[in-house]
């Protein structure tokens, strides 16, 4: 396996040949940068008999290595590398982002009660990766616990709860949803808000109404109309023709938006109202394209 111009297409035959010493030279293959992508392939069809390898690469002083080591992991579904991949989470910031997504691509339970912790993390990234990895892994078997989470007295946990069970559907999980709409955080509210397309429970479009109307928060609005404009009924155009009204611009940018894609006929001519005199540049260019998509 001497390094040439024909070397990748060597790798990827070692890929199939059970030997340690092509284990082995394979690991060594992997620090060089050209050919990382090809050997780090090829010992992932080892299957098991790789693990350790990949394992001992979460230690390596390269990032990137580190990187490519917690990724195969991932494809190789080992229990032993998902407890490397949890243990990297907490103990390597540069790649903890990398090792959740792994966690997310390997399917195991394992490391669920972790996940669960990492909704709590002042860290951004990292609690969105949790939260992603988290609603790749669960099925509405997990729906009551993770409801449970949106009592949570930390509202990054309640608002990431959310946006999980938003796309369970159970009825646990709706009613859940629904009552996060009327959380004291206004991040909380939006993520719910933004769920409740989703949501078969009738009282959706009415919540949306009323939270697109009433809200003390313009963000709380702006989320709350766009949903409504997921619903063709009545009910959602009747609200979002009252939002044209709305003293924050964004919310009436939105209206339009939603109006606009439910091809609202009789809100045509607020449309011509809003882009001759709209404050807001952003409104005034939304009502014009609006006009010109209703009345095609």
């Amino acid at each position: 396996m001497s390094r040439g111009p024909h070397t990748p297409k060597v790798i990827r035959v070692a890929g199939w040949i059970e030997s340690d010493s092509v284990r082995e030279k394979l690991v060594t293959l992997i620090e060089v940068e050209s050919l990382r992508e090809a050997a780090v392939k090829a010992l992932v069809r080892h299957g098991e008999q790789a693990v350790d390898y990949f394992v001992e690469k979460l230690a390596s002083e390269e990032i990137e290595i580190r990187k490519s080591a917690a990724q195969a992991l991932g494809e190789l579904h080992s229990e032993r590398g998902t407890a490397a991949l949890i243990e990297a989470v907490h103990t390597d910031p540069a790649i903890a982002v990398t090792a959740l997504q792994a966690i997310g691509r390997s399917g195991s339970m394992a490391a669920f009660d972790s996940l669960v912790d990492l909704l709590a993390t002042p860290d951004k990234s990292v609690r969105r990766a949790a939260s992603n990895t988290l609603k790749a892994l669960s099925g509405p078997e997990m729906s009551s616990r993770l409801c449970g989470l949106v009592t949570s007295v930390d509202p990054n946990v309640r608002e990431a709860a959310v946006r999980i069970i938003g796309s369970l559907r159970t009825p646990d999980c709706e009613a859940a949803v629904i009552a996060c709409c009327e959380d004291a955080d206004e991040l909380v509210r939006i993520a719910a808000l933004e769920q409740l397309p989703d949501v078969e429970a009738v009282e959706g479009v009415a919540t949306l109404a009323a939270h697109a109307l009433n809200d003390d928060a313009p963000r709380a609005r702006a989320a709350a109309v766009q949903a409504l404009g997921k619903f063709d009924n009545d009910e959602s155009r009747s609200a979002l023709r009252k939002t044209l009204s709305d003293p924050d611009s964004w919310t009436r940018y939105f209206a339009i938006r939603s109006l606009s894609e439910l091809k609202d006929t009789p809100s045509v001519e607020a449309f011509r109202n809003m882009a001759a005199r709209d404050d807001a540049e952003q409104v005034r260019m939304a009502a014009e394209e609006a006009i010109r998509e209703v009345e095609r």
